[in-house]
This record gives C-alpha cells, structure tokens and sequence, in this order.
C-alpha cells in the first residue's frame, strides 16, 4: 500500500504541473506578441513619414495623457528630441511593454530605475526624466 501511494504522489504532482504550464505558456506568448507588435509593426513600416508625424500628434495631445497606454508611453519616448530614442533602449522599452507602464505610472521612473534599465549614457537619463517631469 504504502509503495502504490508513493507511485501515485509523482504522479499527482506532476499532472498539476502540466496543468500550470499551458497558462504559463499563454501568458508568455502574449508578451512575446507584445514585443512583436512594438518591434516588428508591418503597418507602421507602410506609413509615410507625414502619416506618422500626424498619429503622433493626435496621440500626444497634452489633454490626452491621463490615457496613455505603455505604447503611447513608447511612442512619446521615441519622439523626443526629434526621434533621439527611437531604435534605442530596447531593454526600457520591454520593461515598460512588461510592467505596463502607463501615463500614470511614469513618474515612477527615476534615474536609478533608467539605469537599471539599461539607459546607460546620463544625459539620456536626464533628457527623459526632464521630459517625463513636463507631462507628470
């Protein structure tokens, strides 16, 4: 009796792994689509410059900001200083996808947690947090 409970243990426990794992698979797949949105959106590639231009604006209006979602967040990061952060930073930028880092949650970021997050050049760091101070 006591060795057919010790076959059954294993087996209980690993049958309630393989429940966990689908949904730890689903969650991971979805911060992987995330990423792929961000980093690899065909449609953005098709749109002109001007096009562009004009979604950003439209999405950056200051009345607007309480509504910032982490892409919006991200486009406006890329847009400073005349694009300065686009194609930069790739490790912030996951970490805003991964931490859902929204208008409201901006002014969390400070000097130490950009560098953490790979914003290694200071005058970066500083540009950002003056910016992020203008809209928080």
């Amino acid at each position: 009796a006591a060795a057919a409970a010790a076959d059954v243990a294993p087996k209980l426990t690993k049958a309630a792994t393989v429940d966990v794992m689908p949904q730890q698979q689903q969650q991971q797949q979805k911060y992987n689509d995330d990423l792929d949105d961000f980093f690899y959106d065909d449609d953005e590639d098709e749109k002109s410059d001007e096009q562009n231009s004009s979604l950003m604006s439209a999405t950056m209006r200051r009345s607007t900001y309480h509504l910032w979602n982490y892409n919006d967040v991200i486009n406006w990061l890329n847009s400073i200083e005349g694009n300065r952060f686009n194609g930069k930073y790739d490790r912030l930028k996951r970490a805003i996808i991964a931490y859902d880092i929204n208008h409201s949650r901006l002014s969390q970021l400070n000097e130490l947690t950009l560098k953490v997050l790979g914003v290694t050049d200071e005058n970066d760091r500083q540009l950002m947090l003056s910016h992020i101070a203008e809209i928080t």
